[in-house]
C-alpha cells in the first residue's frame, strides 16, 4: 500500500465514488440472494470495491464510498428502516476506518487478504455485538464461532480476488497513474460518465407531481407508525399482527416475498433464545429442551425483526427523493449498477478478474464515446 497522498482531480475522484458506490450496489445485489443464517451476516462482495479504492482515495472520499455502500445495502434490501441498517451502518463504519487504516502497512508486511480478513473480523464482532443489545440477546453468542469462520473463508477467497485484479487490471493501472502523477499511455481526462443533476429517467417520470410526493409521504408515515407500534409494544399478538400486516402490504404492492429467507430468519431467531431455558418444557430436540418462555421470546424477536424488514421494504418501494450532492451520488450509482447488471459475463468461471476488467474498461469506453455534460 501506498503511504502518499491520491492526486486525482475532484471532478475524477467524484466519478470514482459514483462508479465504485455502483459496484457496491451491484454486489450488493448478488449478495442479497444468497442464503444467509441471519439477515444482518454478510458475506462480504460489496466490500471489493472498497479495498480497491485504498489507495486512491482520500480519506473523505473514501468515508463518502463507505456510507454510500452502507445505504445501497440498506435500499437493495430493504433495511433502511430497520435494525439491519444500524447493524450494518456500524460494523462497516468500523471496518472501513480499520481497513484504512492498515492500508499504511507496508505490503510486505500486509496484503490485501490481511485487511480483508480483519476488516471482516471487526464487521462480524461490531454485528453480533450490538445484535445481543438490540435484538437477539445473549443467545446470539452461539453463532460467534460460524460467524468468525464463514468471514474468514469469504474474506480470504475475496482478500485473494482484490490482490490478483489489483496487481493485472488495465483499468486500475490507468487510475493509479493518474492519482500518483505517473506517465499514462493514454490518460483521460475524465475516466468514467459525468454525474447529472437532477432525475435520469429517460421516460416521463411520474414521481415529481403533487399527488406521488403526497402518497410518498403518507406511506411513509404509516409505514413509520406501524414500526413504532412493532417496536413499543411487546405482545406477541401485536406483533404477530403488525408483522402480517407488513408482509399483506409488500405483497398488495408487487413485492416478492421470500420465504425461504423469511423462514430462515425465524429458524435463525427461535435458535438464539433456546438457551437458557425458560418456562415449561414442551419438546426435546436433539438434546436441546424446547420451553414455552424461550419460544415465546424468540417469536416476539422474529415478529419483530421480520415486521421490520418488510415495513421498511414496503416504505421503499417507492424510491425516495434524496437532495443535495450526496442524493446525486446515490440517484447516479444507482443507474451505473443498472448498466453493470446489463453486462454479459464471458468465461467468469476461467477468469474473474479479467472480466471485472474488463467490464470496467468497457464503461471507460463507453465514456470516450460519450460527451461530458457541464
Amino acid at each position: 500500500m501506498r503511504l502518499v497522498r491520491s492526486r486525482l482531480p475532484l471532478d475524477v475522484r467524484d466519478e470514482l465514488v459514483s462508479l465504485l458506490g455502483g459496484m457496491c450496489f451491484f454486489l450488493s445485489t448478488v449478495e442479497h440472494v444468497i442464503p444467509k443464517p441471519l439477515p444482518f451476516f454478510r458475506v462480504g462482495l460489496a466490500n471489493l470495491p472498497l479495498l480497491i479504492s485504498l489507495d486512491l482515495l482520500p480519506f473523505c472520499a473514501y468515508a463518502r464510498l463507505v456510507f454510500l455502500k452502507v445505504i445501497g445495502q440498506a435500499l437493495v434490501s430493504g433495511t433502511l428502516f430497520s435494525y439491519v441498517f444500524v447493524l450494518s451502518l456500524a460494523g462497516s463504519t468500523a471496518s472501513g476506518a480499520l481497513m484504512y487504516a492498515l492500508r499504511f502497512v507496508p505490503c510486505r508486511y500486509l496484503s490485501c487478504v490481511g485487511i480483508s480478513v480483519m476488516g471482516a473480523f471487526c464487521s462480524n464482532v461490531i454485528r453480533l455485538t450490538l445484535a445481543r443489545v438490540l435484538v437477539f440477546g445473549a443467545g446470539v453468542w452461539y453463532v460467534l464461532p460460524l460467524f468468525c469462520a464463514l468471514g474468514a473463508v469469504s474474506s480470504t477467497l475475496l482478500g485473494a480476488l482484490t490482490g490478483h485484479f489489483l496487481s493485472h487490471s488495465q483499468w486500475y493501472a490507468h487510475l493509479q497513474n493518474a492519482a500518483y502523477g505517473q506517465q499514462d499511455t493514454a490518460p483521460p481526462a475524465s475516466l468514467f460518465f459525468p454525474v447529472q443533476a437532477g432525475c435520469e429517467c429517460t421516460a416521463p417520470c411520474s414521481e415529481h407531481g403533487l399527488r406521488p410526493r403526497v402518497l410518498r409521504y403518507v406511506r411513509m408515515g404509516t409505514g413509520l407508525l406501524l414500526l413504532l407500534i412493532l417496536l413499543c409494544v411487546p405482545r406477541l399478538s401485536v406483533q404477530a399482527s403488525v408483522c402480517g400486516i407488513a408482509l399483506l402490504l409488500y405483497a398488495a404492492t408487487g413485492g416478492r416475498i421470500r420465504w425461504m429467507t423469511l423462514a430462515g430468519l425465524w429458524v435463525g431467531t427461535l435458535a438464539c433464545y433456546l438457551r437458557p431455558p425458560v418456562g415449561r418444557v414442551w419438546a426435546t430436540v436433539l438434546g436441546v429442551p424446547l420451553t414455552s418462555g424461550a419460544l415465546s421470546a424468540g417469536a416476539r424477536q422474529a415478529c419483530m425483526a421480520s415486521g421490520m424488514v418488510y415495513l421498511s421494504k414496503w416504505i421503499l418501494r417507492v424510491p425516495p427523493h434524496l437532495p443535495g450532492k450526496f442524493g446525486q451520488t446515490v440517484v447516479h450509482a444507482l443507474s451505473l449498477m443498472h448498466r453493470l447488471s446489463s453486462f454479459k459475463l464471458r468465461g467468469a468461471r476461467r477468469n474473474a478478474t479479467q472480466e471485472i476488467d474488463r467490464i470496467l474498461l468497457a464503461l471507460w469506453a463507453t465514456r470516450q464515446r460519450t460527451p461530458t455534460r457541464r
